[in-house]
């Protein structure tokens, strides 16, 4: 008969690899689960892409510029540069959820979270959070779909310029994913804070 001391036994000699190893006792698991390869990964992901997406911001801006000045001092407007500026950001605003996420810069009403423990405002957290994972996956299913028609149909713009559109369809199941992995690495942050308490304050 197989005791409970070689069962523990047992458990603590398994390993996932990138995963770390599995020990008995739920700190020391939360503080394993802290170390995950996979976690960094998703974060250096979400940073990359945050990062260069700013980039986006300038071209806008370039953009912008040059429109109101070749429109008001030369008279000569262009037909492409309001679709090509709200591509930009749209894209940019697309691709940088994940980095806001990672970053905790998102815009929110904080009246009383922050009043709280980290260990509270943990728990809180993994609560609210099949809100967002709900919005998460109504946009990678919904939004994947509407991508999809619209590369098989080559999909572009109703205007003189007509330039293609299939390719901005296609950020918001990707922005969606990239927001909802680092939902998950936060989510996961979040129960290993529930678990041992601690975090920042």
């Amino acid at each position: 008969m197989i005791s409970v001391s070689s069962c523990n036994n047992h458990l603590q000699n398994i390993t996932e690899e990138g995963f770390g190893v599995v020990e008995v006792g739920t700190q020391a698991n939360a503080e394993n689960i802290l170390d995950w390869p996979v976690l960094r990964y998703i974060d250096t992901i979400n940073s990359w892409v945050g990062r260069l997406a700013s980039f986006l911001l300038l071209g806008f801006a370039g953009v912008v510029v040059y429109e109101v000045v070749v429109r008001y001092v030369f008279n000569a407007p262009t037909i492409w540069s309001l679709l090509t500026s709200q591509y930009m950001f749209g894209v940019y605003f697309l691709l940088g959820g994940g980095y806001a996420l990672l970053n905790n810069t998102h815009v929110r009403v904080d009246i009383l979270h922050s009043r709280f423990s980290p260990r509270t405002r943990a728990i809180l957290d993994i609560i609210t959070s099949v809100f967002f994972f709900a919005l998460c996956t109504s946009l990678i299913w919904k939004g994947g779909a509407v991508a999809i028609d619209s590369v098989v149909y080559r999909e572009i713009a109703t205007n003189t310029w007509n330039p293609p559109i299939y390719p901005l369809r296609l950020m918001i199941p990707i922005g969606a994913i990239l927001i909802a992995l680092q939902g998950i690495v936060q989510l996961i942050r979040n129960f290993a804070i529930a678990i041992k308490g601690g975090g920042q304050s």
